[in-house]
């Protein structure tokens, strides 16, 4: 029989999302994204094209021969919005394929922005030219998308102008979390760029703001969701780097200076003896039926959101997310 700390760090980590079937313009949304990336490269100097190429793959998991799926680990609502809000019945006009190319490359731009941002910051990709030029690049191609989507949109620059603050505000912030509150609160800030594409799309189709906060509110529980299951899938990881998530929030007093002394220790076996320690606090605590309980309420939250806001195919995705995470399975092994 496995011992408790292998076994709880073992079905945390191969805890996933639902699978999401899609429709074939979905899919077309989806090779599109993946498609800006190997564009991305193109806009490169020569010298450096093969290189980013071969970064993006490995980043992303590609092996050589498979297909170049760059977004492959984002949940699909993360960008199938874009094809649920333009499918929405307060749409009083139809995008210009150029138009939704813009949309699209700006929303590529920000999910890999995102994902980058977050792990040059904590150190996981060291510092390059090669990564400066990329995120450079990237940054660029962003708000270049973006000031072309939203001109002729009233009050679309400010709206885009805002959410880019708000996302620097978030992953700049020296502010040291407190409490699970404070730490999602502050990774809604973070994730803000990714809201931009879809809610500059609902103010161009609609004409009006009126719709961005049920979007908004869709966008970001869903995003808290991930945030969760994410944090589930790293316990190892965050404790030995002594990275405050989630988890870390909900350990007893005991349990968090288990965690912050983590990183001091280098011997394996004194390692393993405060690993050993988190895990039986958090089997103890049933933190892992806790969490899950947060994601399932955040995308039955992201639901009943997109139902609001007419996005009815959307809030099905978001169901379809949580149907494999039931609490009392870690138990019932």
């Amino acid at each position: 029989m496995k011992a408790q700390t292998e076994k709880l760090l073992d079905y945390c980590g191969n805890l996933r999302f639902g699978d999401i079937a899609l429709n074939t313009d979905e899919e077309r949304i989806f090779l599109n994204l993946n498609q800006q990336m190997i564009h991305l490269c193109r806009t490169l100097p020569d010298s450096m094209q093969t290189g980013a190429m071969l970064f993006l793959m490995r980043y992303a998991g590609i092996a050589p021969g498979e297909p170049m799926e760059f977004f492959r680990n984002y949940p699909p609502p993360v960008w199938s919005i874009l094809y649920h809000v333009s499918k929405t019945d307060y749409a009083i006009r139809d995008l210009a394929p150029v138009e939704y190319e813009h949309a699209i490359r700006a929303h590529a731009m920000a999910m890999y922005l995102h994902s980058l941002d977050d792990h040059l910051i904590d150190g996981d990709i060291p510092t390059s030219h090669l990564m400066l030029l990329l995120r450079s690049q990237a940054w660029m191609a962003m708000k270049e998308s973006i000031a072309s989507f939203a001109a002729g949109i009233q009050g679309g620059s400010e709206v885009a102008e805002n959410l880019i603050s708000e996302y620097y505000s978030g992953i700049c912030s020296d502010y040291e979390p407190e409490s699970l509150d404070d730490y999602c609160s502050l990774f809604r800030k973070q994730i803000a760029t990714g809201l931009i594409a879809p809610v500059l799309l609902s103010m161009k189709l609609s004409g009006k703001a009126s719709s961005t906060d049920t979007i908004r509110g869709s966008f970001e529980a869903l995003s808290i969701a991930w945030r969760l299951l994410d944090d589930l899938n790293d316990i190892v990881v965050d404790a030995l780097y002594s990275g405050h998530s989630s988890i870390y929030f909900m350990l007893t007093g005991e349990g968090r200076a288990i965690w912050d002394a983590m990183e001091r220790k280098t011997a394996e076996g004194e390692r393993k003896k405060a690993m050993d320690g988190i895990c039986g606090i958090i089997a103890e605590n049933r933190i892992v039926d806790y969490t899950i309980d947060m994601i399932r309420n955040e995308l039955q939250n992201a639901a009943e959101y997109a139902e609001r806001g007419g996005l009815s195919g959307l809030a099905e995705q978001y169901r379809e997310l949580g149907k494999p995470l039931q609490a009392g399975q870690y138990d019932a092994q």
